[in-house]
């Protein structure tokens, strides 16, 4: 379960669940390094401080995985293989 940034996805922020067979990837709120800083909320820029990277601002990936018997270094490997390579990340969109 959580928020995923996928790389076609720059405006908005992606939310990921999954449970067994059932899951849910939705459209999320947009990030708010897609929104112009004079709409932010007062107070807003300090709370995004530890989490913001340029160039990328506040956009991220963050999943929780819960499981029974998972082999964590398989999980691992799987999800890293799915990140974008430096060369991707580079790329234009």
């Amino acid at each position: 379960k959580g928020v995923c940034w996928l790389a076609t996805q720059h405006e908005r922020q992606v939310l990921l669940a999954l449970s067994g067979a059932a899951s849910l990837l939705e459209p999320g709120p947009p990030w708010w390094a897609a929104i112009e800083r004079d709409g932010w909320p007062v107070g807003l820029e300090a709370d995004l401080a530890p989490l913001w990277i340029e160039p990328f601002g506040d956009r991220q990936t963050e999943l929780r995985v819960v499981g029974v018997r998972m082999e964590r270094e398989l999980v691992h490997a799987a999800l890293t293989a799915a990140l974008l390579t430096p060369t991707e990340m580079a790329a234009d969109p």
